[in-house]
């Protein structure tokens, strides 16, 4: 085996290992994003329930407030509907923001 051969056949190899880590590298990538996308749905999911959850609360309260169903008489007796109704508002704010970010 001569020194022309020699070095034919070793750039060979190195364009197939140089090919080969290439194709591994972007598999890599595809599996991560995979994973990535399938991690941020799940999170999407559940904050989309956790939306539902909440926006069904404010009604619920909303009703309280409104339909005065326990015949409440004096304004503080409306205090903690209204304390909580404005807890429900700010969550439903810091899920919006999660769920701009988990879009991301």
């Amino acid at each position: 085996m001569d020194l022309e051969q020699l070095k034919s056949t070793w750039k060979t190899l190195d364009n197939k290992l140089t090919a080969t880590y290439q194709i591994n590298e972007q598999m890599a990538r595809m599996l991560l994003s995979d994973r990535s996308r399938g991690a941020t749905a799940g999170i999407r999911q559940n904050l989309k329930q956790a939306a539902l959850f909440f926006t069904a609360l404010l009604a619920g309260f909303s009703f309280i407030l409104l339909g005065n169903p326990f015949d409440y008489v004096s304004w503080i007796e409306f205090v903690p509907g209204v304390l909580y109704s404005l807890l429900v508002i700010v969550m439903l704010f810091m899920i919006a923001i999660e769920y701009q970010k988990a879009g991301q």
